[in-house]
């Protein structure tokens, strides 16, 4: 139903295309495996590879949060050269770690529990803690750049 609804609305086919693949993954997962908690093994997933991707900006010096963040707030071009927005940065990339590891652990512990309801509950849990983490990361990188764009250590 949604890819229909993205492509009535004309948005980007790829999207719809890429929804569409993933829901047919998760609705296949059951259908082999015969257990409704397959449904969720790939969402169980996803917060793995997103924690290990996070960890790993902030291991090579580019932070997801001043990937995503950085323009939208008004940061510097090259903000990774300022020590402040750089802090602001791998500290709530860090803080997406520690998130996505909790979302895992919990959605690991429900799938073998075999509590398809909690997995649900899970997978909409997580966007008002990645929402709250997003926020946070504006609102510290906005104060880090200052009144002037100013970013000194």
């Amino acid at each position: 139903m949604t890819f229909g609804v993205r492509l009535a609305r004309r948005e980007s086919q790829r999207a719809a295309v890429v929804g569409l693949a993933v829901a047919g993954v998760c609705a296949a997962a059951p259908a082999f495996s015969g257990e409704a908690r397959a449904f969720f093994l790939l969402p169980t997933l996803i917060p793995a590879a997103l924690g290990v991707l996070f960890l790993g900006s902030v291991l090579v010096r580019r932070p997801v949060t001043g990937t995503l963040f950085n323009r939208l707030v008004g940061g510097p071009e090259d903000w990774r050269g300022h020590p402040r927005l750089m802090r602001v940065y791998t500290v709530s990339t860090l803080a997406g770690v520690v998130l996505h590891a909790l979302n895992l652990t919990l959605r690991a512990v429900a799938y073998l529990a075999d509590r398809p309801a909690v997995l649900a509950a899970l997978g909409v849990a997580a966007v008002p803690a990645f929402a709250a983490l997003a926020a946070g990361t504006l609102v510290a990188a906005r104060r880090a750049i200052g009144p002037r764009g100013a970013t000194a250590a």
